[in-house]
Order: structure tokens, then C-alpha cells, then sequence
């Protein structure tokens, strides 16, 4: 029997998503994951390549913010 584990997070605020990512395998004893960030929602431009750009420095904000 395979043991695995499938977790959507669902969030309307920004947050890093390495931090969960860490809190969640340290909790359930995971050894080895794949994460797939998706970002949805009406703010972002339709242009995939700068909406991308847009996530980018968001998340490079997120991760040198000091909570």
C-alpha cells in the first residue's frame, strides 16, 4: 500500500509558500513532495508572461519579509 498525501491550499492574502511547504511535510513526516503553485484570480492581467513577472516579485517580497 502506497501512503501518499494530496493538499490543495486555497488563499486569498499572499504567504510563503516555502513556509508551508515545510511546515506541512515536517507534520506529516513527508520525505519526498512536488509542489505546483497556481495563481488564479481577476487582478491578474491577461498576459500570462506578465502576470507571471507580477507573482515573481511578490513572492521575492514575501520571502525577505521579516514577520
Amino acid at each position: 500500500m502506497k501512503k501518499f498525501l494530496v493538499l490543495d491550499i486555497f488563499s486569498c492574502k499572499n504567504f510563503n509558500t516555502d513556509k508551508a511547504v515545510e511546515i506541512i511535510t515536517k507534520a506529516f513526516k513527508i520525505g519526498k513532495h512536488d509542489k505546483q503553485v497556481l495563481n488564479r484570480g481577476r487582478e491578474f492581467p491577461k498576459n500570462i508572461q506578465l502576470a507571471a513577472e507580477i507573482i515573481k516579485e511578490d513572492r521575492r517580497e514575501i520571502k525577505t519579509a521579516k514577520f
